[in-house]
């Protein structure tokens, strides 16, 4: 299916999570820019939709590529995309300061040059408060297992000709500084390093309270769930290794947004793979923390060995 970002209409029973103080009205605000984004993307707004994406927005999509508001308004345009249906449930929004966060799962129908297409997902939406209205900066959705499962040999629509990093694609974009660029790489490391070393401590250190992580599998973990798995016998993991990335700051708010290269042993199987992955970390004191992850199977490499790149976790 197409890497188009779509939003829907929030349910009014989401669970709703503030870990900062802040005015009901900003979440309200948020809702409603949500409501809206929907709205637009139902009528093929294009003016509506470029205002409430930021131009430095980029999505991390379902179909293993990476997309930007010109690429994503340039697939609707054409109008080989026809969105009919989108909702959502079991959204939890969290508000730091002017940028918000959204997860949950996603239902969608669309027709895809002429072919119907969707299903089940789940997101990560960030928004950030500019000049008194809320943008949307980046999003990620990845199906979820069910969806992955009924999938299994259908071919995956994509606009994309060939694979770009997120590096390639945020080329143009404002990059954090280069401080702060450092400090979440390190935090990056570390926390790979705590789940290879299957030290929890560590681990636990540096995920925030109220972590959210979906994993590339369609699978949705809180951090003691993901604590858990650091000391699970069946699931190690053996590599992490980072290429293609753009770290972006808001604030103190940083995103990730990259490709990871990842071995590891689930159930006695080996398996190697490429994710693409979204990453928002929260300044706390001295340091960061991570209070949201969001991984997709990555499009296959160019000149790399046809390795496992289904969802080591499917069996």
């Amino acid at each position: 299916m197409s890497g188009s970002r779509l939003f829907c209409s929030l349910v009014l029973s989401a669970a709703t999570l503030l870990p900062q103080s802040g005015p009901v009205e900003s979440e309200t605000a948020v809702i409603q820019a949500e409501r809206d984004w929907n709205d637009a993307y139902l009528r093929s707004d294009f003016a509506t939709l470029k205002a409430m994406m930021a131009g430095d927005y980029m999505d991390v999509t379902d179909d293993g590529t990476f997309d930007t508001r010109t690429t994503n308004l340039r697939s609707l345009k054409s109008g080989e995309e026809k969105f009919t249906v989108l909702s959502v449930s079991n959204v939890m929004t969290r508000i730091y300061g002017d940028v918000a966060i959204n997860t949950g799962a996603l239902h969608m129908e669309l027709l895809f040059r002429g072919v119907p297409s969707g299903g089940d997902f789940l997101f990560t939406d960030i928004w950030q408060k500019r000049k008194g209205k809320w943008q949307v900066i980046a999003s990620a959705e990845t199906p979820t297992e069910a969806q992955q499962k009924k999938d299994e040999g259908k071919p995956k629509f994509s606009f994309a000709a060939e694979f770009k990093t997120g590096a390639e694609v945020c080329g143009r974009c404002r990059k954090a500084p280069r401080g702060i660029e450092s400090a979440i790489m390190k935090a990056h490391h570390e926390l790979d390093d705590g789940y290879i070393e299957q030290d929890r401590v560590k681990v636990q250190s540096i995920l925030a309270n109220d972590f959210t992580d979906v994993w590339d599998d369609g699978f949705t973990k809180n951090k003691q769930q993901d604590l858990d798995s650091v000391t699970d016998p069946d699931d190690r993991n053996f590599e992490f290794t980072p290429f293609g990335s753009v770290v972006r700051a808001y604030g103190g708010i940083a995103v990730f947004i990259g490709s990871l290269h990842s071995r590891g042993r689930y159930k006695g199987h080996d398996y190697e793979a490429n994710v693409n992955e979204l990453d928002v970390w929260h300044r706390e004191g001295g340091g960061w923390k991570l209070v949201a992850s969001q991984s997709v199977m990555c499009a296959r490499q160019p000149n790399q060995r046809q390795t496992a790149l289904s969802s080591p976790r499917s069996d």
